[in-house]
């Protein structure tokens, strides 16, 4: 169990390709995630203006090509008629470029 552990203090070596990030240590070494991009459209009706995702409105899995067609706000096509869409692998990440 991770938590047990507590923080590790070992995990203190740079990374070959970017020494900016940590990419464990001795006998440690870093776990990462790697989170799928999808669709996200921002929820307007309730006034919150939260970013959800588009799965949830359309009942399946957006592909970045339709998530790009249904965006008004950052280069898309527009075909929402005013929509705000984003590829991104989080509400709250930031979007990544068409």
């Amino acid at each position: 169990n991770y938590g047990r552990y507590g923080k590790a203090s070992n995990c203190n070596s740079p990374c070959k390709g970017n020494a900016k990030q940590t990419c464990g240590g001795t006998w440690a070494n870093n776990v990462y995630q790697i989170v799928k991009p999808q669709c996200f459209w921002m929820e307007n009706s309730s006034g919150e203006f939260k970013w959800l995702p588009a799965s949830k409105v359309y009942r399946k899995e957006l592909t970045k090509h339709e998530c790009f067609k249904f965006d008004s706000c950052d280069g898309g096509e527009g075909l929402s008629g005013g929509g705000c869409y984003k590829w991104a692998t989080s509400p709250d990440a930031p979007r990544i470029p068409w």
